[in-house]
C-alpha cells in the first residue's frame, strides 16, 4: 500500500460534460472547472480537446424499421417526446431539435469516437501513469509529479457495441508554464487525472481531477476535507486522496 505523506487543500473535482462541438478545438480551464470561451467560464485553456465520432449502425434485436415506428410512436405522445426531448437535450447540455432518428440513434446506436488532447507550451503536457498506478491502493498514484518529459498529446478513444476492459491507469498533467527570456522552464502548476478517462462515443467526457494552484508544487496528495472548489453538487465531489 502506498502511504500518504503530506495531504493537502488542492482543487478537485468530477467532471461528467457533454463535449460542446464536434471537430473543433476546445479549451478546458483546471481551476475553474470549466471549458472556455463561448462555452463555459473558464478563462486558461490548460488544455484543448477536439472530438469526432461516427456513427456505425444499430443495436436492435427488433431491426432498424421496427425500431423508427416505435420511436415514432413515442414522438405522437407529447408526454413521451417531453420525456425524450429533455433526457437527449441534459445529455447534450443543449436545446437541439430532437428527430426520429436522432433519438433512435442515441438510444440505440452504435457509436465510435476519439478525443484528441494536447498541450500548448514547450514543457506542458501529460504523462501516462500505469506501471506505478496502484488500483490496490488508497492513494493510486504516486505522492507527487515526476519532473520530466510530458506528451504534447494524447487520443483517446471511445465505442459503445463491445465489452472494453476499465483500464487501470491515471495521468499527470503539467500546465500553465513560465520561462525566461532562454526559454527555460521557470514555473509550472502540477494536475493529476485520478482516473483513465471515460469517453462516451455519443459525446460526453468524464473524468476526475486535482489540480495543485501553487506554481511550482508538484504534490498532489488531496485532503479531501479541505477541498478548494465550495459549493459543489455531489456527484462533483471527490473522497479520494
Amino acid at each position: 500500500m502506498r502511504r500518504i505523506l503530506e495531504p493537502r487543500a488542492l482543487l478537485a473535482r468530477k467532471v461528467n460534460r457533454a463535449i460542446p462541438e464536434d471537430e473543433k478545438w476546445i479549451g478546458f480551464d483546471l481551476e475553474a472547472g470549466d471549458w472556455v470561451g463561448e462555452f463555459g467560464d473558464g478563462r486558461v485553456a490548460d488544455f484543448e480537446v477536439r472530438f469526432k465520432n461516427e456513427f456505425v449502425g444499430y443495436q436492435l434485436f427488433m431491426g432498424e424499421e421496427e425500431g423508427l415506428r416505435r420511436t415514432q410512436a413515442d414522438f405522437d405522445d407529447p408526454n413521451r417526446y417531453r420525456e425524450r426531448s429533455k433526457t437527449f437535450n441534459r445529455f447534450y447540455e443543449s436545446t437541439k431539435e430532437l428527430t426520429v432518428e436522432s433519438a433512435l440513434r442515441h438510444s440505440s446506436g452504435k457509436w465510435e469516437a476519439e478525443l484528441e488532447f494536447r498541450f500548448s507550451g514547450r514543457y506542458e503536457g501529460i504523462l501516462e501513469v500505469v506501471d506505478e498506478y496502484h488500483s490496490y491502493s488508497g492513494l493510486k498514484m504516486p505522492n507527487s509529479a515526476p519532473d520530466q518529459e510530458y506528451r504534447k498529446t494524447v487520443v483517446i478513444e471511445g465505442e459503445n457495441h463491445t465489452a472494453v476492459p476499465v483500464e487501470e491507469k491515471g495521468y499527470f498533467l503539467r500546465v500553465r508554464e513560465q520561462t525566461d527570456e532562454n526559454g527555460e522552464l521557470v514555473s509550472a502548476n502540477y494536475a493529476k487525472f485520478f482516473q483513465a478517462l471515460k469517453l462516451d462515443p455519443r459525446g460526453r467526457i468524464e473524468f476526475s481531477y486535482a489540480f495543485n494552484p501553487d506554481p511550482n508544487d508538484r504534490n498532489l496528495e488531496f485532503d479531501s476535507d479541505k477541498n478548494l472548489f465550495t459549493g459543489l453538487e455531489p456527484n462533483e465531489r471527490v473522497t479520494e486522496p
